[in-house]
């Protein structure tokens, strides 16, 4: 089955390049908008999916670490308790 209207516009390659200049005040979104060749609407699109992409990234991540700090605790215990038992505590 084939996809009835527009097709969607594709995000451009240099697309994370533009907006972390643009988030760093280096570049207005006007501008943005025309080194890409991208509609306003079309532009906030792709921020707003951009921004969403790198919160999930950063959840992520979070929650990787959050796992890799509860694997090394369980570690020291479980070095702390065969210590413990070594020494007939």
């Amino acid at each position: 089955m084939s996809n009835i209207g527009r097709p969607k516009v594709q995000v451009p390659k240099e697309f994370p390049e533009y907006y972390a200049r643009w988030k760093n005040g280096e570049l207005q979104a006007v501008s943005c908008m025309a080194l890409m060749d991208l509609s306003k609407s079309t532009f906030y699109r792709m921020v707003q999916e951009y921004e969403y992409e790198l919160e999930w990234k950063k959840e992520q991540e979070r929650q990787r670490q959050k796992q890799e700090r509860k694997r090394q605790l369980e570690i020291i215990r479980n070095n702390a308790k065969n210590k413990k038992a070594e020494s007939g505590g």
